[in-house]
């Protein structure tokens, strides 16, 4: 049976607060008259947006950086804009714009990217508040003098008027993604101030932002009203089916705001552990009453983010300083978090900026309040962090916006298939508690070679036909062969579960695991595989191939975890192995009979893959990428590959054609014994380009160097900091001695994403701590 989580702790008061002063709830009654319409309502000015930001089938103008529209960068464009008349539309061709944005006193206007997703148009610049405005120049809507560029001044984007519309395209601040836990600030900026760098700022009304996406870390999105406005006059912004990213404040400001439909992502990494942050930071006028509303949103984090390490905000007593809180004049934020869904990182509201505590009522009170939220405790929502590898170039949040009714505890093979047959491509989660028998039967019976095969087929009438003695060194043909590939077949039905898009498979016990089958990504997209035991993928029925090698050999068909046309995918935290030294393979034709296949596979030009922290051991071969030399793959197979330990494995660790693959922080380890089956560690196919970086290895030391690489016709190849027992080791230079090969270094691709490394020779601690099923 599938059991569903319908975690809606829901509590109904008869008064406007419940009695708990940290998590105040609202009642019913009173949530009727805090909904998106009363915010985004004005009895003199009406507004009532509905349907998708339209996008012009004939823009006005047209931005490319190939010289192909009417503009180059979008300020360009924007400038273009006439400042009275009928409103005006900007299409944005994909790429990267390193720009400052600043748009004032134009006729309303859209603009939105052509892309297939928000991250294929991105707008960037790397301003922070603490920064010399002497040196640096602040966004030039801020006219203002001063001696930093500060808060405002640090805007990416600042967008200044009435009616504009953005749609499809991603605005980031990244000027603090180069501190790590508190360490790295630039000049000016620090823990306790200057490191404000706002992605966007937006001045106005009506203002309408769809499937946008905004990345920054503290003071991330500012809504804000213009200090010459009447305060009767509105300031409405309307935020939907988008992102907002950020660690401290990061959605704050003195306008009127709905997030609806909508990802809030509080990110990880930046702050000193155990620092923490707050996401809403709203500084409403104490005569206005409505502030910032978040419906039906999601408020998770990134992988790694403590639990209860992010406030659900605070209020922004704007020019007030500590303890100068006065009631009915100081700004006093209004704040409404209804029916979303709160990840584990949240914890209470929290005082305000100018130390005026948290409280649901009194003189002091806040107006911070909830209503009919859910709250998750597990790290089945986390998200792969934006500076993740290949995979998070796109985005991988997996089924992490699942509603409740969606999210599965799986316990037996029949809760997994009952999850997995649900139609739609609606994100789910399977939490999965126990090992999953693939090969056991509807009454959990385990299921043998017996139960699978065909009536028509035997090995002994298999060895007697096809010996190469009698058959020659040809493939098996006839009867017999297509009893043996129907056997394989029924097999593989019952063993192997296919992942659909947008689903997140997380092992939350440390048995939970997938056992005498596996898993299959075919032409999905969006998927989260992690902190599972894959154990023993048993292929009965192998399938022997005489051309394979100079004595023939037998080829085993299931993975433990296979990925094929499979594209933004993160494989995290799992344990793979099949447990090799415990088995006495049966020989024959000469050869042992292989039932184990690859444990990870990434082939038939999937993209986008991050596989990170897991632990693979004690098996043959691990991982190809790219199934063939005959394949096109050449613009796909972009894997990154960190912080995995490889413990007794015998090769394709990886294995590599096409594809642009990074290699960094890997651990390769080998006991004693473990060299009978060992071949290689990386594989150098066609084609293949491998950016190799602080990789360790520990090995008997009677293997040599030039065993460590293998080369089947790569050419590409860049090698940093390689280290063997300890030792520096040029493992490029050992290959090239002994294979008379010479490979390209300059050719190989440079990550577009941040990534930071630590230098081999200290890895072992960390990733024989961190690497494995360890998430419970």
């Amino acid at each position: 049976m599938i059991r569903i989580i319908l975690a809606l702790c829901l509590v109904v008061h008869s008064s406007a607060v419940s009695a708990v002063t940290e998590r105040p709830e609202m009642s019913e009654q009173d949530a009727r008259e805090y909904t998106e319409s009363l915010y985004l309502g004005d009895a003199n000015v009406p507004w009532t947006p509905v349907g998708s930001v339209a996008r012009s089938a004939n823009p006005d103008f047209t931005v490319a950086q190939d010289g192909s529209g009417t503009h180059r960068t979008i300020q360009s464009a924007l400038d273009a804009l006439p400042r009275s008349g009928r409103p005006f539309s900007i299409a944005v061709k994909d790429g990267v714009y390193r720009e400052l944005i600043c748009i004032q006193d134009r006729v309303p206007f859209t603009l939105y990217g052509l892309g297939k997703a928000p991250r294929d148009v991105q707008i960037v610049y790397s301003l922070y508040a603490g920064l010399s405005s002497a040196i640096h120049q602040a966004n030039p809507c801020i006219t203002a003098q001063s001696p930093i560029v500060g808060t405002a001044g640090s805007s990416t984007a600042f967008l200044q008027g009435n009616q504009i519309s953005l749609a499809n395209l991603s605005i980031s601040n990244d000027s603090m993604e180069g501190v790590f836990n508190g360490q790295g600030y630039p000049l000016g900026a620090g823990e306790s101030g200057g490191a404000q760098g706002v992605a966007l700022t937006v001045q106005g009304d009506q203002i309408h932002l769809q499937n946008v996406e905004l990345w920054g870390h503290q003071d991330t999105f500012y809504v804000r009203r213009a200090s010459s406005l009447r305060d009767a006059e509105p300031q409405r912004i309307l935020f939907e089916n988008g992102l907002v990213a950020g660690d401290v404040d990061f959605i704050f400001g003195d306008a009127t705001l709905v997030i609806r439909n909508s990802l809030i992502l509080s990110r990880s990494g930046r702050r000193t552990p155990p620092n923490g942050g707050h996401i809403l930071a709203p500084s409403t006028p104490t005569n206005q009453r409505l502030g910032f509303l978040v419906s039906r949103s999601w408020l998770l984090a990134e992988a790694g983010l403590a639990r209860k390490s992010h406030s659900l905000g605070r209020a922004w007593d704007f020019g007030v300083i500590n303890g100068g809180y006065q009631p009915g004049i100081s700004p006093n934020g209004q704040a409404l978090i209804r029916d979303s869904i709160l990840g584990p990182h949240v914890r209470p509201w929290y005082m305000s900026t100018s130390r005026r505590p948290y409280a649901a009522d009194g003189p002091f009170a806040n107006r911070l309040l909830e209503f009919r939220n859910v709250s998750t405790e597990g790290p089945e929502r986390d998200i792969l962090p934006r500076f993740g590898g290949w995979a998070s170039l796109a985005g991988v949040v997996g089924g992490s916006m699942a509603s409740p009714d969606r999210v599965f505890d799986i316990h037996t093979r029949r809760d997994l298939v009952q999850a997995l047959a649900l139609e739609g491509l609606s994100p789910r989660i399977l939490r999965v508690h126990r090992e999953i028998r693939m090969d056991s039967s509807e009454t959990g019976s385990i299921l043998t070679e017996e139960d699978f095969r065909d009536a028509d087929f035997q090995w002994s009438a298999f060895e007697a036909a096809y010996s190469p003695k009698t058959w020659g060194m040809k493939r098996p043909q006839g009867p017999l062969e297509e009893a043996r590939r129907r056997s394989g077949r029924h097999q593989a039905r019952h063993v192997i579960a296919r992942i659909p898009s947008n689903t997140t498979v997380i092992g939350m016990t440390q048995e939970a695991g997938i056992t005498g089958g596996g898993l299959s990504i075919d032409d999905g997209e969006n998927i989260v595989v992690r902190g599972l035991r894959f154990r023993q993928a048993r292929d009965y029925f192998p399938q022997w191939d005489p051309s394979d090698g100079r004595a023939g050999d037998w080829n085993a068909q299931y993975d433990s975890l296979a990925l094929r046309r499979a594209t933004r995918v993160w494989v995290d935290g799992n344990h793979f192995s099949s447990h090799i030294s415990e088995e006495t393979p049966r020989t024959l034709f000469d050869r042992p009979i292989e039932h184990f296949d690859a444990l990870l596979d990434i082939t038939h030009r999937s993209d986008l893959i991050t596989v990170s922290w897991n632990r693979f051991e004690e098996h043959r071969k691990v991982t190809l990428v790219g199934g063939s030399d005959r394949a096109d793959d050449a613009d796909a197979l972009r894997v990154t590959f960190h912080h995995n330990h490889y413990r007794d494995v015998g090769s394709r660790a990886p294995r590599v054609r096409f594809g642009k693959v990074h290699l960094y922080n890997n651990l390769y380890t080998m006991s004693a014994g473990a060299e009978r089956w060992f071949d290689y560690s990386i594989g150098l196919g066609k084609e293949s380009q491998v950016l190799m970086q602080s990789n360790a290895w520990e090995i008997p030391k009677d293997i040599p160097l030039n065993r460590l690489l293998k080369n089947w016709g790569g050419r590409v190849l860049k090698e940093v900091d390689s280290s063997v027992n300890g030792r520096s080791v040029q493992l490029k230079a050992a290959i090239e001695l002994d294979q008379q090969v010479s490979f390209d270094s300059e050719a190989t691709f440079f990550p577009p994403y941040r990534f930071r490394l630590e230098p081999s020779a200290s890895l072992r601690d960390v990733i024989t701590r961190g690497a494995g099923s360890t998430l419970n």
